[in-house]
């Protein structure tokens, strides 16, 4: 029952989206080089806090440079330089629901390595929300992702499932994920989240809440999404 999401339960999650990005944006528009891992993730769970949120959907992810080959990377003290990307994954919760949204961001100049890493993230992610639509499987989707990347010679390295429910926990069913038959449905609030780790180098990871609507879907996220 709770994957079908009713318009109070959007109406939340689109509030709890809103207050995630202003947050998302401020801390990003402030500068990221010079700060610490831990500094970030504490202005952004500052700024959710006072913009409205009742709590952190989760515990935010800021993993910069090579830590950003970790998908679940814990924040450190480590300072955030000039030439790397940054992942930073949030979300607030907002009257119980909860929203999940990820960002990599290219602090200054990248190398080209890093750069066409994330533009094939961002091709796997644009073809996957486009492939969302009611009456797909669930591991069909994960499959366009996945294709994109195998393209690319990356797909080694999408050790994760494309994303998950959201509602009012940050993970719920249905799982996209390879193994999963589940056909998506009007009003399912998912996540679309392919990513590319490697170590050594670092990781992208780019990532929308997604309602499913009855011709296909629209990203409840608005904040962009080409920040490299």
């Amino acid at each position: 029952i709770r994957k079908i999401k009713d318009e109070y339960e959007v109406k939340m999650i689109e509030e709890a989206t809103r207050i995630t990005e202003e947050a998302l944006d401020e801390v990003i528009k402030g500068g990221l080089a010079g700060k610490s891992e831990n500094e970030v993730a504490a202005m952004l769970y500052q700024k959710m806090i006072n913009s409205g949120a009742e709590d952190v959907a989760f515990r935010p992810i800021v993993a910069s440079g090579p830590n950003g080959a970790y998908p679940h990377h814990i924040f450190t003290s480590r300072v955030i330089s000039r030439g790397e990307l940054v992942t930073i994954d949030v979300g607030a919760r907002y009257r119980l629901y909860c929203t999940d949204i990820t960002r990599t961001v290219a602090i200054g100049q990248v190398s080209r390595g890093l750069r066409d890493l994330a533009l094939a993230v961002l091709e796997a992610y644009r073809k996957a929300v486009n492939y969302v639509r009611p009456g797909v499987k669930a591991k069909d989707v994960d499959a366009v992702a996945r294709d994109v990347l195998s393209e690319y010679g990356y797909d080694k390295y999408f050790i994760h499932s494309l994303g998950h429910g959201v509602g009012i926990e940050v993970h719920e069913k249905p799982t996209i994920g390879p193994s999963s038959d589940e056909e998506l449905g009007t009003n399912f609030v998912i996540t679309i989240e392919p990513g590319v780790y490697i170590k050594g180098a670092g990781g992208v990871r780019i990532e929308d809440t997604i309602l499913i609507t009855e011709g296909g879907s629209r990203p409840i996220s608005k904040y962009p999404i080409e920040l490299f």
